[in-house]
């Protein structure tokens, strides 16, 4: 996924009016549970992830919004996305470590809460090299959540 299409059906994009919309009305079901244990809905979870980003990106698939993800100033990261988002996994892995380094540009450590439930998001973070420290009830109904967070190294 580059940041500009350059004649890739997966990329980049800066967040566009109705992005969030999209994949809010799209959201995967494991991204859906996580923000309602949170209290939130996926429309409000993106819109305010969105609207507190110091960085905030979309990646697309043939030109439709499957995912979204940044980091605000006090480092705290996010990513939601839609299933659609299966078909360039590949890519996606591939490119997941450089767009990290970008949001490092909003502070030298990130880091967040992941719904202990979320498999596969918790693989993700591992492989980019984010450390776990534990785990409490976080969620609005006692739902189990995992802190994460990585320091910035310059390579």
């Amino acid at each position: 996924m580059t940041h500009a299409p350059s004649g890739s059906d997966a990329y980049v994009d800066l967040v566009a009016e109705g992005d969030w919309e999209h994949v809010a009305a799209n959201m995967r079901e494991a991204d859906v549970r996580e923000v309602t244990a949170l209290g939130s809905t996926p429309a409000k979870a993106l819109h305010g992830s969105v609207a507190l980003s110091r960085v905030a990106f979309t990646i697309r698939h043939a030109d439709e919004p499957v995912g979204m993800f940044g980091a605000c100033d006090q480092g705290a990261v996010w990513m939601l996305g839609t299933s659609g988002i299966q078909a360039i996994r590949f890519r996606f892995l591939r490119q997941s470590r450089p767009w990290l380094n970008l949001l490092h540009s909003a502070s030298p450590v990130l880091w967040n809460w992941v719904d202990a439930r979320n498999d596969l998001h918790i693989r993700w973070l591992k492989w980019l090299g984010f450390r776990f420290h534990g785990e409490r009830p976080y969620g609005v109904n006692g739902e189990t959540f995992r802190y994460f967070d990585r320091r910035y190294e310059h390579v």
